[in-house]
């Protein structure tokens, strides 16, 4: 792993726009569903990027989700206008309750894009299509759309009435189950500044393929970079 961390980090700083500009980036969601019952389901992603500036950046941290943990190591190309498209290629050392650590490797293609229109109506949309070849030789593929109105609040505070289309495309059950949802909902969300916001969504999940009964889902999210 380290052989390949460092090799990873000689290609980024061969690249003439690299400069040094470091950061920590967090990213943390815990999900409460009626489907989980008492359980909250909770995944998050501790990164230090030491160009954070650059369009090529690579990347060593740790991350926890409800079934392991360990170290990561990888890299991300930002492109596109306002670099909205990422390629990423990662890592990870895989530790749970039942096993030694595995290595597992992560390659795949992210989207992610915000438009507003009279500082109220707004369009946020998220796409990823990640490849896990440990698990399964096809990607497992997730994209969400948000229309919203955004109503502010004073302190920093913001209300989002919304509803979002989401879906995912999965070939193996370990990676989740193939589905589409329609669900509106809010968010409350406190940005104090351009590199921290908090999030608490909540949704009333209606499964349109395959056909599930409404349920409501919580989720409270915390992203920053410092």
């Amino acid at each position: 792993m380290l052989t390949w961390l460092f090799f990873i980090i000689g290609i980024s700083c061969s690249a003439h726009s690299t400069t040094y500009a470091p950061a920590v980036k967090l990213y943390s969601e815990s999900l409460k569903s009626e489907e989980q019952k008492q359980n909250i389901l909770s995944e998050t992603r501790l990164r230090f990027h030491p160009f954070s500036k650059s369009a090529l950046q690579p990347f060593v941290g740790v991350y926890k989700n409800p079934f392991s943990y360990g170290p990561t190591a990888g890299l991300l190309y930002f492109f596109g206008p306002q670099q909205q498209f990422q390629l990423l290629a990662e890592q990870r050392l895989v530790y749970n309750n039942t096993s030694s650590a595995i290595s597992e490797g992560r390659f795949g293609f992210i989207f992610g894009d915000w438009r507003e229109w009279n500082s109220k109506l707004f369009l946020e949309s998220y796409g990823e299509s990640i490849l896990i070849p440990r698990i399964d030789k096809t990607p497992v593929t997730t994209l969400w759309t948000r229309f919203g109105y955004r109503v502010r609040l004073p302190h920093n505070f913001y209300f989002d009435p919304m509803i979002q289309l989401w879906a995912r495309v999965s070939h193996s059950l370990d990676l989740g189950q193939s589905a589409t949802e329609l669900r509106p909902g809010a968010r409350l969300l406190w940005a104090p500044s351009a590199s921290l916001a908090i999030g608490l969504h909540v949704y009333n999940r209606k499964t349109i393929a395959p056909m599930i009964d409404k349920r409501w889902e919580g989720l409270f999210v915390i992203q920053g970079e410092f």
